[in-house]
């Protein structure tokens, strides 16, 4: 039952009155004609009588009395108007009993509303805690995130479609870091990576590698002699963005005070897998890509940092492949020095 029925003001209003009424009539029933010591034990009973001159014999009291029960309705309520004056000591002894028991009346009512008020004070404050609790219960559940669709979950945002910048690229398989220029065009379905030299690394070959998915090609140019490889794409176009149907890990800050910036963190985890295989770091802002991990069995295989990016492309033409790749040779070469 809802906590708003138990406080209803009506049925305890109802039953005060009642209780007021009944002791009204038995006030009523017991006037001064009858042997109210046994019938009437009320306590306004015990007021004392209107006293008498010094000197009169003659009972006045009891011929009220008299008076007053020979009235052919003896249960008139008490509440009557008041006898015109010269009515003699009863009719205003009568009154003042009416007036007593209707005040007498009142009195319990006044104390119920106060009870009452008690009552509705209380199951105000009982609601208003409520709405606050559900009101963090809201936030707790906002702040920590959750499944996608659920009230106050981020949802995926929308990567820039065509950028310029550089990364770093870390292989498990090499345990070495490479540094590269990156123009990504995601419109186009097309990348081109361009191999930073950074400093002087004995037998290291830079390469430039152009990837186009739309025809399903890669083209690898070695950039001292121009020697271009042509390798078949058989993985479908992969974007740099965040997938619809990611799970939102975390979200906080990159830096420290005067100097950071906030960034999301999302993954491909799924409640049936308790680990992921991919996990993305993105701007909260405009949703550039910071990082990207993709782990195999708790270890990490690849990951990547972007930086420095610039939106848009300066020069389509760098997904041209140049005229040595007309005589591109299939196989993909290595990248260290061949003896």
């Amino acid at each position: 039952m809802p906590f708003r029925m138990l406080v209803a003001p009506l049925p305890l209003h109802f039953l005060l009155a009642a209780e007021s009424k009944a002791r009204t009539q038995s006030a009523a029933g017991s006037g001064p004609g009858r042997n109210s010591s046994r019938d009437s034990p009320e306590p306004f009973r015990a007021a004392a009588p209107a006293p008498r001159p010094r000197g009169d014999h003659t009972p006045a009291r009891p011929r009220t009395r008299r008076t007053v029960a020979r009235r052919p309705d003896c249960s008139a309520p008490p509440a009557a108007p008041a006898r015109p004056p010269g009515g003699g000591g009863g009719g205003g002894g009568g009154g003042r009993r009416a007036r007593r028991t209707a005040m007498l009346g009142r009195a319990p009512l006044r104390v119920a509303r106060g009870a009452l008020g008690a009552w509705l004070r209380g199951g105000l404050w009982i609601w208003a805690l409520g709405g606050l609790c559900a009101l963090g219960a809201a936030a707790l559940g906002a702040g920590a995130g959750g499944a996608p669709g659920t009230p106050g979950t981020p949802r995926p945002c929308q990567a820039p479609q065509q950028w310029e910048g550089r990364q770093v690229l870390y292989r498990q398989s090499t345990g070495r870091n490479s540094r590269a220029l990156l123009s990504y065009d995601g419109l186009n379905q097309r990348v081109r990576v361009l191999d930073e030299r950074k400093a002087l690394i004995p037998c290291k070959r830079l390469f430039e590698y152009i990837l186009l998915y739309k025809d399903g090609v890669m083209f690898q140019i070695e950039q001292a002699t121009k020697q271009c490889s042509k390798i078949t794409l058989t993985d479908p176009w992969d974007p740099l963005d965040i997938p619809q149907n990611a799970t939102f890990e975390d979200q906080y800050s990159i830096g420290g005070p005067q100097e950071q910036i906030t960034v999301q963190e999302w993954s491909d985890r799924k409640s049936a897998r308790s680990y992921e295989t991919w996990i993305g770091i993105y701007t909260a802002k405009d949703c550039y890509p910071v990082q990207e991990t993709f782990t195999k069995n708790y270890s990490v295989i690849l990951s990547t940092r972007f930086f420095d990016i610039q939106l848009g492309i300066k020069d389509p033409s760098v997904f041209t492949p140049p005229s040595t790749c007309q005589m591109a040779q299939p196989e993909r070469m290595g990248e260290d020095c061949s003896w």
